[in-house]
């Protein structure tokens, strides 16, 4: 059998966009195009062939979601998932990249370019995208800790992030 997991997260990812609208900009400091999420566009591609999506800037993000997609399920039953957690994971993940501010784009290693932008991801190879306060020593959330702390994290993200329907 074939895993949906990829598909669910790209589905996440496209409703957290329509709950929060302004998640546009950070998606695009991050160096990806939040069109590339958009059901129209998708739909539009698929029925002309193409394949514009550039997957490369928002790979990481997919294979992140997919690692952790079993805080997102309801019991031991894959295909029961809460998609409230989804969206929420998705929005999260999206703002503790933006926080690292570029420091692990192009990390390499086991779990570095798996799990973070590739260093063109920005636009720009060597320069850092710009985030506001000082971050030192800041970096993302490993896949490990979001798993461990997902009940605490969800609950933060909610009341952070509300959202806007």
């Amino acid at each position: 059998l074939a895993s949906t997991s990829r598909s669910r997260s790209f589905m996440s990812i496209c409703a957290a966009l329509k709950v929060w609208p302004s998640l546009q900009s950070p998606m695009e400091t991050l160096g990806m195009n939040p069109a590339d999420f958009d059901w129209e566009n998708v739909i539009n591609q698929l029925q002309s062939g193409s394949d514009e999506n550039n997957e490369e800037t928002y790979s990481w993000l997919l294979q992140k979601m997919e690692a952790l997609s079993s805080i997102a399920q309801q019991g031991n039953d894959p295909d029961v998932l809460l998609g409230v957690d989804s969206v929420l994971l998705a929005r999260l993940l999206i703002e503790e990249q933006l926080l690292d501010g570029g420091r692990s784009n192009g990390c390499n290693g086991k779990y570095g370019g798996k799990f973070h932008p590739p260093s063109s991801a920005s636009g720009d190879d060597e320069e850092e995208i710009d985030t506001s306060g000082s971050k030192v020593g800041s970096r993302p959330l490993t896949v490990g800790e979001l798993f461990a702390n997902w009940h605490e994290l969800k609950h933060v993200t909610r009341n952070k992030y509300p959202a806007i329907v």
